[in-house]
């Protein structure tokens, strides 16, 4: 009984220990992308207070769309690859002294989280930046679906391509271009699969809009009902092609 409950304190210690580094990797993420979103609202001209300092709305302009998308591909190329070149050294004790004492595998994972919540705001801005080109509700829903299987066969595909000819994917230490490739790979997979899970919502929103157009609220039966059948079509879709790497 004793031994039992050591074991479920030291459980117990080691999921608060496990939720603080996850909530100080997404703190240092999110910090790191309001600097990258400040850059772009800057380069664009946009009004910071109007945008939230969020960088996911253009308001029909396709050169910030496009400045959106340089943004998000440098931080995806950029962030694993410093993840990549420090992790070695400033995780292990014998080259960084301060490893013994600092969780530096902190600023490793935030390297990975920052495409990702990069990737959030930049889906937004290109699903918007699609359904502006049409007007009606209908045309918007079905724009707003393409992307959405676009970017879930996207997904799908480097993920069949990680699965059959990267076994090591998940390991994201190794030497050379093919050590970097694997960690750029795996980041690459997990903003597709944010951007797909965000592009859904989108598509959940259009949806609303075409079945009751010209309404500013929307019947709360039938959102709960189109958010059901999403829902269970998306877990349908997972249970049958999944699961990622």
């Amino acid at each position: 009984m004793r031994r039992d409950r050591k074991e479920l304190y030291r459980l117990a210690g080691q999921t608060i220990v496990a939720y603080i580094r996850m909530a100080s990797t997404i703190v240092i993420a999110v910090v790191v992308r309001l600097c990258l979103d400040c850059a772009g609202i800057i380069a664009t001209g946009q009004d910071p207070t109007a945008a939230g300092f969020w960088f996911a709305h253009c308001d029909k302009d396709g050169r910030c769309v496009l400045a959106g998308m340089v943004l998000f591909f440098v931080s995806l190329a950029g962030c694993p690859l410093f993840g990549w070149c420090i992790q070695d050294w400033i995780t292990d004790p014998s080259q960084n002294p301060f490893a013994r004492t600092f969780a530096f595998a902190i600023i490793v994972e935030a390297a990975t989280w920052i495409p990702i919540s990069v990737a959030v705001g930049k889906t937004n801005a290109l699903v918007e930046w699609f359904m502006d080109i049409a007007e009606n509700d209908l045309a918007q829903a079905l724009l707003a679906s393409c992307l959405t299987g676009l970017l879930t066969l996207s997904c799908a595909m480097l993920t069949h391509l990680a699965m059959k000819y990267c076994r090591a994917v998940a390991d994201r230490k190794g030497a050379g271009l093919s050590g970097f490739l694997r960690f750029f790979l795996l980041a690459t997979i997990t903003c597709l699969g944010w951007a797909v899970a965000w592009s859904n919502w989108e598509l959940v929103l259009s949806l609303m809009d075409a079945l009751e157009p010209g309404r500013s609220k929307h019947d709360r039966v039938l959102v709960r009902a189109v958010i059901a059948v999403c829902l269970v079509l998306s877990v349908c879709f997972y249970l049958r092609f999944g699961p990622e790497p």
